[in-house]
């Protein structure tokens, strides 16, 4: 069975070995990641000695007690490693006694029938787009309406931007409507930085001959580029900014083996933005389950 770890006890080198290990190419189980979402509140279950991984995020503790919820900026959250049938089981079955209430995504290739009956299931939509033909091939599959958008809005190039531009520009263009706070986007730039640190995200913007028009911040593993936080500028609203830097990044990591990860949407509007692309869907499940509130 899985044996339960407080943040300060985990050999995090065993740790981030077994998140590299996952098939998912997914980077949300990194140790470094786990500290700049939670600021260090976060501990763990792992199983057959550091083959598989479930980071436990703390919400909010009182004495030994803790609620568990999905970190900021987190879309998916384990479990990671080389999992084999049952593992889900044997995780969701370990948890302690003393996590009253849990809230987490699990990884895309979770299965319902693993879950225990004791947690509440929700079924959430991501977007991808395997980057394994060449860019031509890559457009032909963007929709008649977006290739039309790119047409009409040709040239620009991709440049590198500082993470306090891509924040501004996210703050005056959607954190409102996302209904971020200060704490958020401190959040967001240290993840920004631990992700430079360990040479796993890009900063790029998108400028023509009128000025910058987009930004993100796109963290990247195994070939995996997401789409996690990006932001239009005026301009670029007027000049289709975001169509033409996600294009421009799609062309620049096209490769055999590469993804290009929209990180979702559930919101119809913007999953349809993402849809256009060719982009498919693919599944993954959210659990919960709470014993009381405090």
């Amino acid at each position: 069975m899985p044996k339960f770890f407080l943040h300060r006890n985990i050999d995090r080198k065993r740790w981030d070995a077994a998140v590299s290990s996952d098939a998912s190419g997914l980077p949300y189980g990194y140790s470094w990641w786990l500290d700049a979402v939670t600021e260090g509140r976060w501990n763990g279950l792992v199983a057959d000695d550091y083959s598989v991984v479930l980071p436990l995020p703390v919400r909010r503790s009182f004495g030994r007690l803790t609620q568990v919820q999905r970190g900021a900026f987190t879309q998916q959250g384990g479990p990671f490693g080389e999992l084999k049938d049952g593992d889900l089981q044997q995780f969701l079955s370990a948890l302690p006694r003393s996590i009253v209430s849990l809230n987490i995504p699990l990884s895309e290739d979770s299965r319902a029938e693993d879950i225990p009956s004791s947690f509440n299931i929700r079924q959430r939509t991501n977007l991808v787009l395997p980057l394994d033909a060449d860019y031509p091939t890559l457009l032909s599959g963007f929709s008649k309406t977006l290739r039309k958008k790119l047409r009409r809005n040709p040239g620009g190039r991709v440049v590198d931007v500082s993470p306090e531009t891509v924040i501004e520009i996210y703050k005056a263009s959607s954190g409102q409507k996302a209904g971020l706070q200060p704490h958020h986007y401190a959040t967001v730039l240290r993840l920004i930085q631990a992700s430079l640190a360990n040479n796993s995200g890009h900063l790029y913007g998108f400028e023509d001959d009128t000025g910058l028009l987009a930004a993100g911040f796109f963290p990247h593993h195994n070939g995996r580029v997401i789409n996690l936080f990006a932001g239009t500028t005026p301009a670029g609203f007027k000049q289709a900014g975001m169509a033409r830097l996600l294009a421009a990044i799609i062309q620049k990591h096209q490769g055999p083996g590469n993804l290009f990860d929209f990180e979702g949407s559930d919101i119809l509007g913007v999953g349809n933005f993402f849809r256009s692309f060719g982009s498919v869907e693919r599944e993954y499940l959210a659990v919960e389950r709470q014993v009381f509130r405090f």
